[in-house]
């Protein structure tokens, strides 16, 4: 994959005289935000296993639509970077603000991470299996998952989840919801957000969260793949393992 990142490096060498005071600029408070997306980006570029999950992925396509969020071009972009090119001491001050950013961001999805940790967690309910394989036209994908709540909190699902290119099914996805059995009607259920299941041969860890605090809930659902194929007669290949869900420890309810 080509690198936009690589060719701005270049770009402060080879532009490091020549820009044009009355060409546009993307102003610092703009440029900082930008940036960091672009380092996102090029780090999601660089990822063999999300490669593998969105095929036809490639860097001008990420940086484009980076850029496009910004609301600026590749020209604009380079001319700005070639006039930095000659002022180390600005481009240092911006980078600095940068890569904190990213720090910063860094430290957030860890602690993310740590905090819905199973050691964070009261674990409510596990699968019977620790593992489902589904594989051919015949097999079946598990029934739903259903079990009783007792008590208000912030609930936490987590499950890991492989489903190849080999299974046809459209638009897989897990959804859960809480509900209740005397009223399961759809207005009247708790879902979490609907996750995507995208096909790879790589499996992925999913955690979801939601907080429930109406006693009315008595139950949750869980259903790993839910699909838009109109019959269940297509072939499958899916593994479902480490399914569970937690309610936090000492969490405001």
């Amino acid at each position: 994959m080509r690198s936009w990142l690589l060719f701005l490096s270049l770009a402060f060498i080879l532009f490091s005289c020549g820009q044009k005071e009355n060409e546009k600029l993307i102003p610092r408070k703009k440029l900082v935000p930008l940036l960091i997306d672009m380092h996102i980006a090029d780090a999601i570029a660089m990822n063999h296993t999300i490669n593998d999950q969105f095929k036809d992925l490639d860097s001008s396509r990420i940086y484009s639509s980076v850029l496009k969020k910004h609301g600026y071009s590749k020209e604009e972009l380079l001319n700005t970077m070639e006039y930095y090119s000659s002022r180390p001491e600005k481009i240092t001050s911006i980078y600095d603000e940068v890569f904190s950013e990213l720090s910063l961001k860094a430290e957030e999805a860890k602690a993310t991470r740590n905090k819905y940790h199973t050691s964070n967690m009261d674990i409510i309910w596990k699968s019977e299996k620790p593992r489902y394989i589904i594989s051919g036209k015949k097999s079946q994908y598990p029934p739903p998952f259903e079990f009783p709540v007792d008590s208000a909190g912030i609930y936490v699902l987590n499950a890991s989840v492989k489903i190849t290119d080999e299974d046809s099914s459209l638009n897989p996805r897990i959804t859960a919801y809480f509900f209740s059995q005397k009223n399961d009607a759809l207005q009247h259920r708790l879902y979490f957000n609907e996750t995507p299941l995208p096909k790879s041969r790589y499996g992925r860890e999913y955690i979801l969260v939601q907080k429930c605090i109406d006693p009315s809930f008595t139950h949750m659902r869980i259903i790993i793949p839910e699909y838009d194929n109109e019959d269940t007669a297509f072939y499958k290949r899916t593994e479902i393992y480490n399914l569970r869900v937690g309610r936090l420890k000492n969490e405001e309810k």
